[in-house]
């Protein structure tokens, strides 16, 4: 039964059905923190305070904090600032 339980939810957080959690894929990359902080050149503090401050988007697993890798590239696009001139 609990079995279930757990394939269903995991289902639901693929997109199987609508919700908050349909746009997940589950065959995204998920990092840590530390992961995020190598990418991104940044320390861990940072990440965990981009997450609080909600900037980032994360992913709660049984209370351990993930990051899917195209989250972090779009959070990396939207802070792109454009050359001037030629």
């Amino acid at each position: 039964m609990a079995g279930t339980r757990r394939r269903d939810k995991l289902m639901h957080a693929a997109g199987s059905d609508a919700g908050p959690a349909s746009h997940l894929d589950i065959a995204d990359q998920l990092l840590t923190a530390a992961d995020v902080a190598r990418r991104l050149t940044i320390s861990v503090a940072s990440v965990r305070r981009l997450q609080r401050q909600r900037q980032i988007p994360f992913v709660k697993i049984k209370g351990s904090i993930r990051y899917l890798a195209r989250d972090v590239a779009a959070y990396v696009a939207e802070g792109r600032v454009e050359r001037i001139g030629q």
